[in-house]
C-alpha cells in the first residue's frame, strides 16, 4: 500500500477507499512469432532508469481498482497515456492506496501485454530492441495458443520498421510520429472502427 506501512484494508471496506493495484512484472506476447517474453521493468537491463516508474505504474492492462478510485480520478478522454494520467492522479493528487503485485514465478501466466503490427503505442521496446527475456510458453497460456494462432492469421504483416527512440520519457517524440495513415495516434478512436 502507499506509504509502505499502511495496514491492510478489509475487503468489505475496499469500496470506501480509492485503491488500485497493478502488476510489477508481466508477460509479453508477440503475434509475429507467437512468442512470449517475461518483463520486469525493475530489473530488465534494457529499461532506462528514467522509464522504470512509468513502466511499472503506467500500463493499465493489469489495473484492478475500486469504484471509489474510478469516481475519484477520471480517465482522461484521450487516445494516449490515459492510464498514466489515471494512476498519477490517484497517486499524486488523491494519495490513493497503491499496491504492486509480483507474479509468483516467471512461468506463471496471468496476463500478457500483446504486441502486433496494428499497435500504435510504444509497447516494451527501447528503440528497435524488444525488452524482456524470451521464455517458453507459460503454462497458464498453453490452452490459448490455438486461439492466438487463429487471430495471428488476421493481423497484417510484415512488421513495420520501428524508429529509434532516444532516451527519455516513454512516448514517441512528435518528430517520429506519423502524421497520417496507419499508426497515427493510439488506437482507432471512439467510433472509428
Amino acid at each position: 500500500a502507499a506509504g509502505g506501512g499502511d495496514p491492510p484494508v478489509p475487503v468489505a471496506e475496499l469500496d470506501r477507499h480509492a485503491a488500485i493495484i497493478t502488476l510489477q512484472d508481466w508477460h509479453l506476447f508477440d503475434f509475429a512469432g507467437l512468442s512470449f517474453r517475461y518483463m520486469d521493468p525493475q530489473t530488465d537491463p534494457g529499461v532506462l532508469n528514467s522509464w522504470r516508474k512509468d513502466m511499472i505504474y503506467g500500463y493499465g492492462f493489469s489495473y484492478m481498482y475500486t469504484r471509489k478510485a474510478w469516481r475519484t480520478q477520471a480517465f482522461p478522454d484521450t487516445e494516449d497515456c490515459e492510464d498514466d494520467v489515471f494512476m498519477a492522479g490517484l497517486r499524486d493528487k488523491h494519495k490513493a492506496c497503491i499496491g504492486l503485485v509480483k507474479l509468483p514465478s516467471e512461468d506463471f501466466g496471468l496476463v500478457a501485454h500483446t504486441f502486433h503490427t496494428d499497435n500504435t503505442g510504444v509497447s516494451e521496446f527501447n528503440g528497435s530492441n524488444r525488452l524482456g527475456s524470451a521464455v517458453p510458453v507459460p503454462p497458464g497460456f498453453e490452452d490459448l495458443l490455438p486461439i492466438l494462432r487463429g487471430i495471428s492469421t488476421q493481423i497484417p504483416r510484415p512488421l513495420p520498421p520501428r524508429p529509434l527512440v532516444p532516451p527519455g520519457p516513454l512516448s514517441w517524440p512528435r518528430s517520429l510520429q506519423p502524421t497520417s495513415g496507419p499508426g497515427t495516434g493510439k488506437g482507432k478512436g471512439k467510433g472509428k472502427g
